[in-house]
């Protein structure tokens, strides 16, 4: 999963967090049984003979290798996200576009009647026409 995710540079930086820790295995066996000894035996003879370490690396994948150095960094310029800067002035300005007719849109009556002539006139014949 490390190998898809992650670029070889950025692989040798990576660190393992241990969530819990790990307590030393043990078996269970009844006070005063035979089988302690025995048990005891043969759990240091599978450490011994690297049985752990096999059931380790079946189980638990290895860290990745580190390839080349990959102690430096990328500068990054102007150019390399330039686009992301235009896309945010191009939204901010459709934004603030659309407030400016959606003010327009709400209060029409207001700028008809307060700059328009004719709207005026309009208005006052309506309200002087006998019904």
């Amino acid at each position: 999963w490390i190998s898809d995710t992650f670029e070889e540079s950025e692989k040798c930086s990576l660190s393992e967090i241990k969530l819990f820790k790990t307590e030393m295995l043990a078996m269970p066996v009844a006070k005063k049984s035979g089988y302690k000894e025995i048990v005891a035996q043969k759990l240091i003879w599978q450490n011994e003979n690297g049985l752990y370490d096999k059931i380790k690396t079946m189980w638990i994948p290895p860290k990745p290798r580190c390839v080349g150095d990959s102690g430096g960094f990328t500068s990054v310029g102007i150019t390399d996200f330039l686009p992301a800067i235009l896309a945010l002035i191009y939204g901010c300005s459709i934004a603030t576009g659309v407030l400016i007719l959606e003010l327009l849109f709400e209060h029409r009556q207001f700028f008809l009647s307060a700059y328009c002539p004719k709207h005026k006139a309009r208005k006052r014949a309506r309200l002087e026409q006998p019904q």
